[in-house]
């Protein structure tokens, strides 16, 4: 009888065994991606004080990467340990709010530095100029080109792809946009 016990007590103790090795070594690339996350963040406010816009721009860059794998992970894996996928599904989104706001600070400081990629952002037109492709919103050195004329002095939630043409910025509404 006590051999019969010990005998399950070793399977169960190995099954144990492979379970805690697995839940480490998926809770330890979550935590590393996590420390790669703060790292980052840590270098943005660095560059940030230094108002070295590029700098700050790579550590948004960073963090997005390191999010993304945080996230993929923890959605493919992390629930073999379900109280850490909790946390780390929270730090995930956390982290895009963060990502939400350096975004917005670099945008505001350098839009420049987005050339080529499609954002979202607020904008208020100071004028607007009728265009052979639609209405061009202008506000000092950024404008918006869109199909619908939107109103001056108020702000709005736009949505398209940055293109720098010397000083200027220009952002051309994205295709699927809807005022």
């Amino acid at each position: 009888m006590w051999a019969k016990i010990r005998s399950r007590l070793k399977v169960f103790l190995s099954i144990l065994a492979v379970y805690i090795s697995a839940t480490g070594l998926v809770t330890f690339s979550l935590f590393i991606a996590e420390e790669s996350v703060q790292t980052s963040i840590f270098a943005s406010w660095q560059a940030i004080s230094a108002n070295d816009w590029h700098a700050a721009k790579h550590a948004y860059d960073c963090i997005k990467r390191a999010n993304s794998l945080l996230k993929t992970v923890n959605c493919g894996l992390g629930w073999i340990q379900p109280l850490s996928f909790l946390a780390y599904r929270s730090y995930g989104n956390s982290t895009d709010a963060y990502i939400h706001g350096l975004e917005a600070r670099i945008f505001a400081n350098a839009p420049e530095l987005f050339n080529g990629q499609q954002v979202t952002v607020s904008f208020i037109p100071l004028e607007i100029r009728e265009t052979p492709d639609g209405y061009l919103h202008v506000n000092r050195r950024m404008s918006f080109l869109s199909k619908e004329k939107r109103p001056a002095g108020l702000s709005c939630q736009i949505t398209g792809v940055i293109a720098v043409y010397g000083n200027k910025v220009t952002i051309k509404e994205a295709d699927d946009e809807k005022p």
